[in-house]
């Protein structure tokens, strides 16, 4: 009878058993795939686990996508791995799966340099204020009185802009009182000024732009003619080839044509910033802001989600 060197035995059982268990980067391809992600102390339980494919499984079967940490699977990862629920329903509208790109960082490249953020994040003191908070003071339902509403705010506060910051050679007016009045103002001396939301913007086919401007109060056709660039601003010349944008909030200064119908644009006047002096922190930091993240929506990216959480854990800076 040959003999059998015990400790040769259990080398080869070990041996046998390290290669049978699965390491993490399978483990967490499964949850990936159910865009399930777990805490770290979820994770080295599942590493310490005998069979942690088989419990990985069951926690999938049990939780629904989203962040799992130790406090809910502690009572999953105490007992025996259950068998993954068979899922007898048929899809009729499928979501594609959202691919992720592993993109390259950008440090050390010319615009980014590691010696630029010596400090971590948690080195530097928090100090910051909210100052109005949505969460339950939302009041639109998302119908056409809410979208109007909208529109007639943005245009509302780009023409402050316009009128602060941009040389109007007059105060402008609204486009109902210039139509009625539009007699006053034909003839290259007798200039009015409109400010209101693009319309219909299209070239004629001798190359002169066309589009209508509204306001609250009106709407009137205006024609910017393609003229000799000796006639006409760099910033006019520009904007006859390149067009104008639908609802673009834009000012018009020019005169009406002799039967009215026309609005002859002599200049454009467009929103500029208000001028402001910038305050600087006392240190220098990166800031990463997020915003309709849309956690539980059908579309939510789960593995864009998931990367940036991972990219956040290994990447200091």
């Amino acid at each position: 009878m040959e003999e059998v060197n015990t400790g040769e035995l259990n080398d080869v059982r070990q041996s046998h058993s390290n290669m049978a268990k699965p390491d993490w980067d399978e483990i967490w391809a499964l949850l990936l795939e159910a865009k399930l992600l777990v805490s770290t102390t979820v994770k080295e339980k599942l590493l310490d686990a005998d069979q942690p494919i088989q419990l990985v499984r069951s926690l999938i079967a049990e939780f629904a996508p989203g962040y799992l940490d130790l406090e809910k699977a502690e009572k999953y990862l105490s007992q025996k791995p259950k068998p993954s629920k068979e899922n007898f329903g048929r899809v009729i509208a499928p979501i594609g799966e959202s691919e992720i790109k592993n993109l390259a960082y950008r440090n050390n490249l010319p615009d980014w340099r590691t010696e630029d953020f010596p400090l971590h994040a948690i080195d530097c003191d928090l100090d910051f204020q909210v100052h109005y908070d949505i969460t339950g003071n939302s009041t639109t339902e998302g119908k056409m009185g809410d979208i109007a509403q909208a529109f007639n705010d943005r245009l509302n506060q780009i023409r402050k802009l316009i009128i602060a910051n941009s040389k109007l050679p007059r105060r402008p007016m609204d486009i109902e009182r210039l139509i009625v009045e539009k007699s006053r103002f034909q003839g290259r001396d007798n200039l009015a000024v409109a400010i209101g939301l693009v319309n219909n913007p299209r070239h004629t086919k001798n190359g002169h732009l066309m589009f209508e401007i509204e306001d609250g109060s009106g709407e009137m056709s205006c024609l910017l003619m393609d003229r000799h660039a000796n006639d006409m601003s760099i910033q006019n010349k520009q904007v006859v080839e390149a067009g104008l944008m639908p609802d673009d909030v834009i000012g018009v200064s020019g005169t009406f044509s002799q039967t009215g119908d026309i609005f002859y644009v002599d200049d454009l006047h467009f929103p500029m910033e208000n001028q402001h002096q910038k305050t600087h922190a006392n240190q220098g930091v990166s800031v990463a802001f997020l915003s309709d993240i849309h956690v539980g929506s059908k579309t939510f990216l789960m593995g864009q989600w998931l990367k940036m959480v991972d990219w956040f854990s290994k990447d200091p800076r």
